[in-house]
């Protein structure tokens, strides 16, 4: 699962999380990168991927805005990578707080469900040090380098927890017994 957030000369930021099954996000992979056109961040984001998609990547909703030639960075992304992977991120900052908080909180002896590998450095550089928005503490202030909780925001809220095991099973209503 990636997560992009827009940019050319701010940087692109893609992180790749894998949903394990207590459940558990691991981000274990990062891509940051500056000053690329939309068709090279998506091959970057394939060959990142060796060579396949291998899920959704939640992305910034500011790429589905029109250029002047009417195209969109999420059409050039699409163009690529294929439309069924390039999906509109969840963009409501104060619930993403919400949710990486929740995430990131250690409680009754269990584990944060999140867990930052040491491969994804700038997201570990950068979420310690992201600053409150004085005009509204319960945000981010917007103009520090989020680019990396943003990507793991879009993951997050973009419905990276549903366990693979469990939406395999299927049960008789009422029962424990597996049906075939």
């Amino acid at each position: 699962l990636a997560r992009v957030p827009a940019g050319y000369d701010l940087p692109i930021t893609d992180e790749r999380f894998r949903v394990s099954d207590r459940p558990r996000v691991l981000a274990y992979k990062e891509m940051y990168v500056r000053e690329q056109i939309a068709q090279v961040q998506a091959i970057n984001i394939l060959q990142m991927s060796g060579g396949r998609m291998l899920g959704p990547m939640w992305c910034d909703p500011s790429i589905w805005n029109r250029q002047r030639d009417g195209s969109s960075v999420a059409d050039e992304y699409a163009a690529i990578l294929g439309s069924k992977w390039v999906l509109r991120g969840n963009n409501d900052r104060l619930a993403g707080v919400g949710r990486i908080h929740r995430a990131l909180l250690s409680h009754e002896g269990r584990a944060p469900e999140l867990v930052i590998m040491k491969s994804c450095r700038n997201l570990l550089r950068t979420l310690p040090t992201l600053p409150r928005d004085k005009h509204n503490p319960e945000d981010i202030f917007t103009d520090a380098e989020d680019h990396p909780y943003d990507s793991a925001r879009y993951g997050l809220m973009g419905g990276t927890l549903r366990r693979k095991s469990a939406a395999k099973r299927k049960y008789k209503i009422g029962t424990k017994e597996k049906v075939a």
